[in-house]
């Protein structure tokens, strides 16, 4: 393995909606729990748009996440990276400008 894979971040999408629980993250990616980034956003587009759904939502997931794959420390929070077209909701869920 060359050493831009040894320290490369892995996205495990098909989470929550799609079918993938945690624990298969956490079975699939055992060698490297803290360089997967789950996806789930079919799940959180479930959640509606009602902002504490949402927040209840995201934060059960990574909650989940963090149990199942041994995580430590919280995430850091949310920021903006200048990328354009995120809207308002990116603010109302908790997304640090």
């Amino acid at each position: 393995m060359d050493s831009f894979v040894a320290r490369a971040l892995f996205l495990a999408p098909g989470v929550g909606a799609q079918g993938a629980t945690p624990q298969d993250v956490a079975e699939v990616f055992a060698a490297c729990p803290d360089r997967v980034m789950p996806s789930a956003s079919r799940a959180l587009l479930v959640a509606g748009t009602e902002v504490s759904r949402l927040r209840d939502t995201v934060a059960s997931l990574a909650g989940a996440f963090r149990d199942t794959l041994g995580s430590q420390q919280a995430p850091a929070p949310l920021r903006r990276t200048g990328m354009r077209g995120r809207g308002p909701l990116a603010s109302r869920v908790g997304v640090s400008p």
